[in-house]
């Protein structure tokens, strides 16, 4: 896939083709679409490491109640 992680470049400002400002922080863009290209190569835009997905692991719980709860008085 062609779509990378970028940021504005700082001191420099960015618009998307239509005119709008580029959003805040990192965006994603088509590194072969002309006009992104353009941006990339003036300096407007940099390339932004891509962030890591971090492994959540998950402890597990007992669902099975205990031998406390399972008594009763009735």
């Amino acid at each position: 896939m062609s779509n990378i992680l970028v940021k504005v470049a700082d001191g420099r400002r960015a618009v998307t083709p239509r005119g709008d400002d580029v959003p805040a922080g990192l965006f994603r863009i088509n590194k072969n679409d002309p006009y992104w290209a353009r941006a990339l190569r003036a300096g407007d835009l940099i390339v932004a490491a891509e962030k890591t997905a971090t492994k959540i692991t998950a402890q597990a719980v007992q669902c099975v109640p205990s031998r406390k709860e399972e008594k009763s008085d009735a």
